[in-house]
């Protein structure tokens, strides 16, 4: 009875440009949900840490694309003891996704989401092979 991620992975798989969203429940290491601590100034500091796996030297993941990555993660509070959060991949890959508090993970923690291709992009597309030129006796 572990703090754990909730809705990772999804039940298929994601879509590059499209937000993941999934929660995870703040627990003690007996299983008592977090409560508010009035004593405290600061509240725990859960991190959540996205990286693609990279299967091949074909692979091409960029820094500029892990920055990001990394600009897009958000973690907003739901209750004292539950918090959504969110990233948005711009790559197709397996990514692996970990929620951590002072640097260790939680329970499930890592948890593996999948995200594909989405729908063609026309300014991504380059026409080639042709020169532009009529054929002759048109």
């Amino acid at each position: 009875a572990m703090s754990l991620i909730k809705g990772l992975p999804l039940a298929g798989a994601s879509v590059a440009g499209r937000r993941v969203k999934f929660e995870f429940t703040a627990k003690d290491r007996f299983g008592n949900l977090q409560r508010a601590k009035s004593f405290e100034l600061t509240e725990d500091s859960f991190e959540v840490v996205v990286e693609p796996i990279l299967t091949s030297e074909e692979d091409i993941y960029l820094p500029a694309d892990q920055a990001l990555l990394e600009k897009s993660i958000s973690i907003e509070p739901t209750s004292e003891s539950s918090y959504s959060a969110s990233f948005q991949p711009r790559k197709a890959f397996v990514y692996q996704v970990s929620v951590r508090l002072r640097g260790k993970d939680l329970g499930n923690s890592p948890v593996m989401q999948e995200v594909i291709p989405s729908g063609i992009g026309s300014q991504f597309n380059v026409l080639t092979g042709l020169s532009g030129q009529t054929p002759a006796g048109d």
